[in-house]
């Protein structure tokens, strides 16, 4: 296996790992209701005006796949990466389990 598939593996497998995580804390810890959502800026508050803090506290009650997407993002460029380097440095130091 060559190292490039071995990163991109390991990105993937942290991605899928992270994904789930934060839609099931989403759903089951935060109580946050499933929907179609538009994600359009007519839906995020950009003033403080009162009609955009209803606008906020209704919005905050519903799955946000943006911060899912986030998480994937980090968990494929990040997390998966380097603890794949991580463990392949230990690995090589004080050998394999």
């Amino acid at each position: 296996m060559s190292s490039l598939s071995k990163v991109a593996k390991a990105g993937l497998q942290s991605a899928t790992i992270m994904s789930v995580a934060d839609a099931a804390t989403q759903i089951s810890v935060e109580g946050k209701k499933i929907t179609k959502c538009d994600h359009t800026s007519s839906m995020i508050p950009s003033s403080s005006s009162r009609h955009t803090q209803q606008q906020k506290q209704a919005y905050e009650n519903y799955y946000d796949p943006m911060r899912t997407l986030r998480w994937a993002t980090v968990g494929l460029t990040l997390h998966g990466p380097f603890f794949l380097a991580s463990f392949a440095m230990i690995d090589r130091y004080m050998g394999a389990a």
